[in-house]
């Protein structure tokens, strides 16, 4: 069983300004969220833990070959793909019982993982959005940034460390 995630690429420019690899997170998340989801629905067996069966295979496209990115979408060159392959266990649950709480489960889990994702995006504000359009995308030094804002250099490192914040509060709680 399959299902793809995408990591929109303002979230991705966001996270390589905090240090943070996409693709750890998302590995580190869907596994921690697979264990909790399993605990709360009764069948955790910390002998017998499942998580090996959960696979997940980078797949990182940019655009498809014969067009450009969305011209809405400055950061489309940034976005991440992700291919999650599920190998679930099969318990005592007869096969249509089993495939209905397998796929609630997987729901559950892309809900999470999505409401951390795009709780950052929604909290980045414009001005933050610019320094990561020409510091990140653009790959303009912090003074040309500044230069073009028509703010400090201390202005663009403010806003820098204001999204490694919001990438720590987004992504890196506990809060599911």
């Amino acid at each position: 069983m399959q299902r793809i995630i995408v990591v929109p690429g303002v979230a991705v420019s966001a996270m390589l300004v905090a240090n943070v690899d996409t693709y750890d997170w998302l590995k580190k998340q869907t596994e921690k969220s697979w264990k909790e989801m399993r605990k709360e629905m009764g069948k955790y067996d910390p002998i017998q833990q499942n998580l090996s069966s959960i696979k997940i295979a980078p797949h990182d496209l940019v655009a498809p070959r014969d067009s450009r990115p969305l011209k809405s979408d400055s950061f489309g060159g940034f976005a991440r793909f992700f291919i999650l392959s599920f190998n679930l266990h099969r318990e005592s649950l007869n096969e249509h019982e089993n495939r209905a709480v397998e796929e609630l489960m997987i729901q559950e889990l892309l809900f999470r993982i999505n409401r951390k994702v795009f709780g950052l995006v929604n909290s980045i504000t414009p001005r933050e959005l610019e320094v990561l359009q020409k510091k990140i995308v653009e790959g303009k030094s912090i003074t040309k940034v500044a230069s073009e804002m028509g703010i400090k250099p201390q202005g663009v490192v403010a806003r820098m460390a204001t999204i490694r914040k919001k990438v720590q509060e987004n992504l890196m709680t506990d809060e599911v």
